[in-house]
């Protein structure tokens, strides 16, 4: 396949993803004000716990079926039917382990054991909607797996909207919202994505699950580490700085996620690029094309969210809550190492080497854990925000040596350098408010312009290039 035609359909593919999530996804967003109004900062840190204790576990408890459950539908050789009841055994089975796990948090008796029910429910409808809509991707339903996005965030808002506005339900409104948005979009994809004709042909193949057994379970340690690398800090704030630090660094979180909405997008529609033309003769040239850039492209909006930081955190979070300010240029830089090297996993896993992963991540989360409990104790909860930028950086750094033996993955080097140098020094006085501060950051993301200006206009030509065959298409 030419690269012409892996690029046309690698933005078709985003397109869809985009089509169906991007607004609602920003929709998703424009929540925050509304919790951060009604909820309290220990609340919110109570919810925050709870959504992420359970997407630790369900990879666990579940062996991240849901990992192979997308690889082995794009698999011909097997027969989707096959691929869904594997997955599905293994979401339900897992319910019995999560009761088991019930009794043993009961002796420590955590917060979580308050919001048992919610815990339990959310577990299922995360893991079964995980599960159901990696299925419908891979079975190549990539519009209904847009759609289903549309739907789920539908549901999340009115529901939120119920339950914390007009029934005033605070923390239990928020869980129940959460809840019934994913099974409303469960209820959708069994119904309209044809689901529901598979399940008079499940059956069991055990090559199949051998297979997508020796997939999937090594990338369990992989997503533990990436979830201590994102995660871990939030335990360790809660021990050390309370429920009201976790609530206000939690929600900071949420400006990177603006960013982490089309990184997502794309990293999708890549995903399923690199597993269908992974045996090119010129994917390397494809791979390092699209990823020098998704580099450029990343780097720059990831400076531009930290130049309006405050102005952002002005308008979304209520005054209680405008104080996280400070935690995100940090987590800004986090999420773009974190995103690049999303952008290396995809060829680990076209290439089947999950279990290479395993190692550049149980490194960055040694590095993060160890990090989390020096800087907490010593400067703060700004020391999570340091710690978890750090793991990532080092993820990255690991996974571009190992990626090597694969592809020979360049970025151009001074370019590399000089690129992550300004946005540090963005990073650094956008957190400390140094005097002119304004004036240094403009001038450096000026700076890193000019020196990937090449690829900006290459890009842009591109683009507009796509777009502009696209409207003769239309009009004629």
């Amino acid at each position: 396949m030419s690269n012409g035609k892996r690029l046309k359909n690698l933005f078709k593919d985003t397109g869809a993803f985009a089509l169906g999530s991007l607004g609602s996804k920003i929709l998703t967003f424009l929540l925050v004000p509304l919790y951060t109004n009604i909820l309290s900062t220990a609340e919110y840190g109570v919810a925050s716990i709870i959504l992420t204790t359970v997407s630790v576990l369900f990879p666990i408890f579940t062996l991240a079926i849901s990992e192979g459950t997308l690889r082995f539908a794009m698999d011909k050789n097997y027969r989707h039917s096959d691929v869904l009841s594997i997955s599905l055994a293994f979401n339900f089975g897992s319910i019995i382990l999560l009761f088991i796990s019930f009794f043993i948090i009961q002796q420590v008796g955590t917060t979580i054991i308050d919001y048992w029910l919610y815990f339990i429910l959310y577990y299922l409808g995360m893991a079964l909607h995980d599960s159901l809509s990696q299925y419908i991707k891979g079975i190549g339903k990539t519009k209904l797996f847009a759609l289903q996005g549309i739907i789920h965030t539908f549901f999340i808002v009115a529901f939120n909207i119920l339950f914390l506005i007009v029934f005033d339900m605070r923390l239990e409104g928020y869980l129940l919202a959460t809840i019934l948005g994913y099974f409303c979009t469960i209820l959708f994809i069994v119904i309209a994505g044809g689901v529901y004709k598979d399940f008079f042909h499940l059956g069991f193949n055990e090559r199949l699950l051998k297979e997508m057994l020796f997939y999937s379970i090594p990338m369990i340690p992989t997503i533990i580490a990436w979830w201590a690398n994102s995660a871990i800090d939030r335990y360790i704030i809660i021990a050390m700085e309370g429920y009201e630090s976790n609530g206000l660094y939690s929600i900071a979180g949420k400006i990177p996620s603006i960013l982490s909405i089309v990184t997502t997008l794309f990293t999708q529609a890549w995903q399923l690029s690199s597993i269908k033309s992974f045996e090119d003769d010129d994917f390397e040239g494809y791979f390092n094309n699209v990823y020098y850039s998704y580099f450029v492209v990343s780097i720059l909006a990831t400076s531009l969210l930290i130049l309006f930081n405050k102005y952002l955190c002005a308008l979304l979070f209520a005054k209680e809550f405008y104080s996280a300010w400070v935690y995100v240029p940090l987590l800004l830089l986090a999420n773009e190492f974190s995103s690049l090297s999303g952008m290396l996993a995809s060829a680990f896993r076209a290439f089947k080497k999950t279990k290479t992963l395993f190692i550049s991540t149980l490194i960055g989360a040694i590095v993060n854990l160890l990090s989390n409990l020096v800087l907490i104790k010593s400067i703060g909860t700004i020391g999570a925000a340091f710690a978890t930028m750090a793991s990532f950086f080092i993820v990255w750094i690991v996974r571009m040596i190992f990626v090597q033996k694969l592809l020979h993955v360049r970025l151009p080097f001074a370019k590399t350098i000089l690129s992550f140098a300004s946005i540090l020094i963005i990073v650094l006085v956008s957190t400390l408010s140094i005097e002119d501060s304004n004036i240094i950051a403009w001038s450096c993301f000026i700076f890193l312009c000019l020196i990937n200006v090449k690829k900006i206009v290459a890009l842009f030509s591109k683009s507009l290039s796509m777009l502009s065959k696209r409207m003769k298409k239309k009009v004629y």
